[in-house]
C-alpha cells in the first residue's frame, strides 16, 4: 500500500546505514551516545502511550468527529509520520548499548518471542474475537459495521481480562510458528520450486555444506557463505526450526532437529553440526 512506502525506504536506508558504518572506529566511539538517543526515546514513546491512555484518545476524545472511516484513517496515517523517529530509535537498538538494548536482549525476547512475532501480529485478532464469542456470546465484528477485521474502538475488556487474551494470543502464536517451521516450511518450498521450475544445485543430498547453502537461500533468498554469522543473514526472524525442516526435507536420510542448530552462530557451524 502507498501509506507503507515511507516505512519500506526508512527500514532500506536504516539497513544499509547500519552495515555501512557499524563496524566504524566513530561508530564504537558513539555507542554511549546512541545509548542515551534509544533511552531518551524509549521514555518519550511510554510517556506518549500513557497519555494516549490516560487522555483516552480516539476512546472518548476522537481525532475525527466526520466519520468512523476518517477517524480510522488518522489512526493509521499518524504513526506513520513518526517512521524517521523509529528509525533512530532501531537503529539505537541495533549498536546495542543503554538499558533499552540490554532488556531487547533478554533470551526470551530474542529466542523465544521474537520468531513469533509476525505470527503474533497477524492472530491477534482472531483470538480476540474467540474470546469475544466464547465468553461474552457475541462476535466483536458484529458491533463495528464496515470494520469486518479492523476496527476504530478497542475490543472492552477488563484489564484481566486484556492480559490473559494477550498471553492466548502468544501462546497460540508461538504454536503456529513451531508447526509451520518444523513441518510445513520444508514442503512449502519445495511446492514454491516446482511451481517456479527452479532446481536445487548439483552439490547432492550427501553434500552437507551444499545442502546447507541451498537451504538458507531458499529461506532468506539471498546467497550466503560459510563465515556469515545467522543472525546477519535474517534467519534469525525465522528460526532455526525452519531451517531444520528445510534440510530434512532436501535430504530425507537426516533427521536435524532445532535443538542441533541451536547453539550455531555461523553458517560452518550449521554445515559442521550436519555432519555430525
Amino acid at each position: 500500500p502507498p501509506f507503507w512506502a515511507a516505512r519500506f525506504a526508512c527500514g532500506c536506508l536504516l539497513g544499509v546505514g547500519f552495515l555501512r558504518y557499524r563496524a566504524s572506529p566513530e561508530q564504537r566511539s558513539s555507542a554511549w551516545g546512541w545509548a542515551v538517543i534509544t533511552d531518551g526515546l524509549t521514555l518519550l514513546l511510554l510517556v506518549t502511550y500513557g497519555c494516549l491512555i490516560g487522555l483516552q484518545v480516539d476512546v472518548v476524545h476522537r481525532i475525527s468527529t466526520v466519520s468512523l472511516l476518517e477517524d480510522r484513517m488518522y489512526c493509521g496515517v499518524i504513526p506513520r509520520v513518526a517512521t524517521p523517529l523509529f528509525a533512530i530509535w532501531l537503529y539505537g537498538l541495533a549498536v546495542g548499548r543503554g538499558y533499552t538494548a540490554w532488556f531487547c536482549r533478554r533470551r526470551i525476547l530474542v529466542s523465544i518471542l521474537s520468531p513469533a512475532s509476525y505470527s503474533i501480529y497477524l492472530l491477534h485478532q482472531p483470538v480476540f474475537e474467540w474470546y469475544s464469542v466464547i465468553v461474552k456470546g457475541e462476535w466483536w465484528t458484529r458491533r463495528k459495521p464496515g470494520f469486518e477485521w479492523f476496527s476504530p474502538d478497542p475490543i472492552e475488556l477488563d484489564w484481566w481480562e486484556a492480559l490473559l487474551v494477550v498471553c492466548l494470543s502468544v501462546l497460540f502464536s508461538l504454536q503456529v510458528t513451531y508447526i509451520a517451521n518444523t513441518w510445513l516450511m520444508g514442503p512449502w518450498l519445495k511446492v514454491v520450486r516446482f511451481l517456479t521450475c527452479r532446481r536445487r544445485s548439483n552439490g547432492g543430498s550427501g553434500d552437507a555444506e551444499a545442502m546447507v547453502l541451498t537451504a538458507m537461500e531458499d529461506l532468506v533468498g539471498v546467497a550466503v557463505s560459510l563465515d556469515d554469522m545467522l543472525q546477519d543473514t535474517g534467519l534469525a526472524s525465522l528460526g532455526v526450526a525452519a531451517l531444520a525442516s528445510v534440510l530434512n526435507n532436501v535430504d530425507g536420510s537426516l533427521a536435524v532437529k532445532a535443538g542441533d542448530l541451536a547453539t550455531c552462530q555461523t553458517v560452518g557451524d550449521i554445515v559442521a553440526a550436519v555432519n555430525a
